[in-house]
This record gives C-alpha cells, sequence and structure tokens, in this order.
C-alpha cells in the first residue's frame, strides 16, 4: 500500500480506504434534537421552517437557506420552532482526504476543520440545486450514479470550505481573538477529532487558567462528556476508519491508537458503538464485498438477457449458465434492484421493439416475434404496460 504523509489527523491513511458510502437524504425534523455527538460528516441544507441549532455551546438560527457543515467534533442539538425541512449528505471524514486536503497545506487543511464556524447563510441557489441533485442522482441507482454523487458531494463540501476560507480568513488572526469559552470548545474539538494532539486535562487547565476538575466539569456541562469520554470517543471515530482496512490487525490498531492491550480497546470499542471491532469489521466490509459481488451477478444476468432475449429463456437457464441457483438470482434482483427476471427480460425485449417500430415497416406479430414475445398479446400487454399506448399508436405517433 501506498502510505499518505502528513495528514492532518496524524493517522496514516491509504489509498485503499473502504469507506466509502454517502447517506443522502431530505428529512422533516419536528421534534427537538438532544445534545447529541456523530461519527460522520454532515452537510446540512435548509429548505425551510424555523428554529435553532445549538453548536458546541453557540445557538444558531436554523432558516430557509442555511448551509452547515458538522465534523464529528460538533456537539449539537436543536429546537424546532417550526417543522425543518433539511437536505442531509453524511460521509466518513477521510473520505475525501485524497481527493482535497491533500492538496493544501497542512495549516490550512487544519484551519478547515477545526477554526471555521460550521454555519453558513446561503444565497446562492447553485448550492441548493446541487443538493436536489445528488439526492435524485441518489434515489435513481443508475449506471455511474455512484461516482456522479461521490464528486457532486466532493464540490459542494470544497464550496463550504472556500466559503469558509474567504469568511473567516487567516488561521492566525482567527485563534489570537478566541475568548477563554471558545479555546474550551477548541480543545474539545481537538480531544475528539485530532489524534495526534496529546494534550491532557492539566494542559487545557493551565491554558485557561483554571482548576483541572472545574474545566472538567465545564466540559461536561457543555457537551454531556466528562474529557476522558471525548478523548476516547474521539479514538473510537479513527479505530472505525482503521478497521476498513481488512490488512490492518487488531492489534496493530489497539497499538496504534494507544490503547495498552487488545481487551481495553474491545471495553471502550464497545462502549460507543455496541459491538465489538471483529463485529463492526464484518458487518461493515463484508457487506461491501457482498454488494460488489451481488452487483457483478446483476450484470452477467442482464448480459445473458441481452444476450439471449429472442429465445424463450428463463432464470433457470440463466442459474445453469452461471452454475449458481436461481433462488440466488432471485433474491439479488429482488433485494437489491426491486425488479425481477421476468421484469429485466421484458425491458429488454421492449427497447428493441421501439427502435422496429421507428425505422422499419415490419408487422406488430413480426416485431413482437422478433423481439422474443410468445405472442401478439403479450407483446401488447407489456407494451401497454410500460408506455401507456398500444404499439400501433406509438408507431403513429414516432413516424419521422
Amino acid at each position: 500500500m501506498k502510505k499518505k504523509e502528513n495528514w492532518f489527523t496524524g493517522i496514516d491513511y491509504y489509498d485503499n480506504y473502504f469507506e466509502k458510502d454517502i447517506k443522502v437524504e431530505k428529512t422533516t425534523i419536528t421534534e427537538n434534537i438532544d445534545l447529541k455527538i456523530h461519527k460522520l460528516v454532515e452537510l446540512w441544507y435548509v429548505c425551510d421552517g424555523e428554529g435553532t441549532i445549538n453548536i458546541n455551546g453557540l445557538n444558531y438560527s436554523l432558516e430557509k437557506d442555511t448551509f452547515l457543515c458538522l465534523y464529528p467534533y460538533h456537539i449539537y442539538s436543536v429546537e424546532v420552532v417550526k417543522p425543518i425541512k433539511v437536505y442531509t449528505i453524511k460521509f466518513y471524514i477521510g473520505l475525501f482526504m485524497h481527493t482535497m486536503w491533500e492538496k493544501h497545506d497542512k495549516g490550512v487543511n487544519y484551519q478547515l476543520v477545526h477554526e471555521t464556524e460550521p454555519y453558513q447563510k446561503c444565497s446562492d441557489p447553485y448550492i441548493k440545486s446541487r443538493f436536489e441533485y445528488i439526492l435524485s442522482e441518489y434515489k435513481s441507482n443508475k449506471f455511474g450514479s455512484e461516482n456522479i454523487i461521490l464528486y457532486a458531494v466532493l464540490e459542494v463540501y470544497t464550496l463550504f470550505c472556500r466559503n469558509s476560507l474567504e469568511l473567516y480568513g487567516d488561521y492566525n488572526s482567527f485563534n489570537s481573538h478566541l475568548k477563554n469559552e471558545d479555546k474550551l470548545w477548541n480543545h474539545i474539538k481537538d480531544a475528539i477529532l485530532y489524534q495526534g494532539n496529546k494534550s491532557s486535562l492539566e494542559d487545557i487547565a493551565e491554558d485557561l487558567s483554571l482548576n483541572p476538575s472545574y474545566v472538567n466539569q465545564l466540559i461536561k456541562k457543555k457537551s454531556g462528556y466528562t474529557f476522558k469520554e471525548l478523548k476516547d470517543f474521539g479514538t473510537i471515530v479513527n479505530a472505525c476508519s482503521l478497521l476498513h482496512f481488512e490488512d490492518l490487525s487488531i492489534s496493530y490498531i489497539t497499538e496504534l491508537l494507544g490503547f495498552k492491550n487488545v481487551p481495553s480497546f474491545y471495553r471502550v470499542f464497545e462502549k460507543y458503538i455496541g459491538k465489538s471491532p471483529i463485529e463492526y469489521r464484518d458487518d461493515n466490509i463484508v457487506d461491501n464485498k457482498r454488494f460488489f459481488a451481488m452487483k457483478d451477478l446483476y450484470l452477467k444476468v442482464i448480459q445473458y438477457i441481452y444476450l439471449h432475449f429472442y429465445k424463450d429463456i428463463t432464470v433457470e437457464d440463466v442459474a445453469n449458465e452461471l452454475h449458481i441457483k436461481t433462488y440466488t438470482i432471485n433474491s439479488v434482483l429482488e433485494e437489491y434492484y426491486f425488479t425481477s427476471f421476468a421484469e429485466e427480460l421484458e425491458k429488454v425485449r421492449l427497447r428493441l421493439s421501439y427502435t422496429l417500430l421507428k425505422i422499419t415497416k415490419l408487422t406488430i406479430l413480426q416485431i413482437s416475434c422478433e423481439c422474443g414475445f410468445k405472442s401478439l398479446s403479450t407483446f401488447q400487454r407489456a407494451f401497454v404496460k410500460y408506455n401507456g399506448i398500444s404499439p400501433t399508436e406509438y408507431r403513429n405517433i414516432k413516424k419521422w
């Protein structure tokens, strides 16, 4: 594996970063959200509604055209005044490291993640249109959707970062005006996200000129967690990322993250994730592998249909060709693609019929036979089902 140096997290990431899932949805928040910590980066765009979001102790208005970027260290709660309609995009923080962050100086990367405001009031309609487009692609399950979504989300995320740099300027000048409470939140950020940070509670107390016990009480009051719990959570966020690299052993990850031994790593991991590291790795990596295996099977089935659609073929014929059970094919088509073998075969046959109806003088019966339909009535029923009109009506409309 090719090692990537100089990442802002202090942990080495690699080219085969496995966690590439992006979750996109449009939801309506109708009830208050209690204080929440989260593992993913969350991009929000508010379409309508009214409320307040408290992020790391600071209140921001939630209203139309609010644009948010919430990193894992952003501990937030929401109060709803009027139901809030919002687009959300969620992804692991390591997703865009190779495509974006390594292009900038380390100081800029640090500033983007640690020192910029999570809130923007966005008047550019283009941003909203990108959220709408990403959601549309996410639901479509069309060819290339995953790549299109990846680059579209990267664009939206980059625009947020660009706006942040323009709004809040130089890191040093920004940092020099921080108040004590702001400094406290920055220490909380570092504790959660920046694994290379070795600051102790005593170090933070010294920086704030306060008693360590009192600082811990402040942190507990602001976030709902003690300093140690936040440090542990930040470590587990990084552990989740590392567990997606199959060739990294549990013992190596344990040592890398600074745990005394494997049992202590297991204990903390299960506290925050609810399952063991091995179970987490199996659930995520095995599921991803299964997904790609199922996609490969789907493509083989479709290929078989295109090669043999003009014959009287069945799902049993495909199963025999691929040396698998018919149940497996039916399950993949139904569970992953919400379709069936009969539907896919019908669609392929109909696509050819559209062309033949437009550019040939073949009779409807001849076209029905050419496309592999068992009878004229079967062809006509299928055609009306998908198009709402008969083959004859379609031919008359589509005449050149």
